[in-house]
């Protein structure tokens, strides 16, 4: 695929749910990395961009699992790599892009639970023993990791460790392309 974007620049469209999204910043790092030109293809929403790929509007998106992975699954859609550093469980197969050619490609959705700033510390601190119980249990292990998420949980400083990382990472990519 790489090979075909640089010999035929800007010919692959690749959707998105919209302009500074994650799968907008993920397909901007892929092409910076491979030093090829795609075109974006902003929608409102992953539901119209993935819709626009099944029916071969687009070439290409890098989609949230949940989304696409039953469709992977059927045969509609075929999964190149996973953007995390990681195989994904659901798709062992599948490599990641890192495997595939581009060394220190690395590009992770997550969703964390926010409180609102002032929340008092022991409120914080029961919601993170509760979470993490949650997440720790066998069967939301299973029924997460069969829509293709991993369960990560840890510490509020944890997360605000990984905010504050990704901000910094993904900053200089956004005021790159604008």
């Amino acid at each position: 695929m790489i090979a075909y974007a640089r010999q035929n620049p800007g010919k692959l469209n690749y959707g998105s749910s919209g302009k500074g999204t994650s799968n907008h910043l993920f397909g901007e790092l892929f092409a910076s990395m491979a030093n090829i030109k795609l075109t974006h293809i902003p929608y409102k929403g992953s539901g119209p961009a993935i819709n626009d790929l099944v029916a071969g509007m687009t070439q290409l998106n890098f989609a949230p699992f949940p989304l696409v992975l039953s469709q992977i699954r059927a045969g509609t859609l075929k999964a190149l790599a996973v953007t995390g550093a990681n195989r994904s469980p659901a798709l062992p197969n599948v490599p990641t892009i890192a495997e595939s050619g581009l060394p220190g490609y690395e590009g992770n959705g997550w969703f964390g639970l926010m409180a609102p700033k002032g929340t008092p510390s022991h409120i914080i601190k029961k919601l993170n023993v509760q979470i993490n119980r949650i997440l720790n249990d066998p069967e939301v292990r299973k029924t997460l990791s069969a829509e293709g998420a991993i369960p990560v949980g840890g510490t509020a400083q944890q997360a605000a460790a990984s905010v504050t990382q990704g901000i910094k990472k993904w900053r200089a990519l956004a005021e790159q392309i604008n």
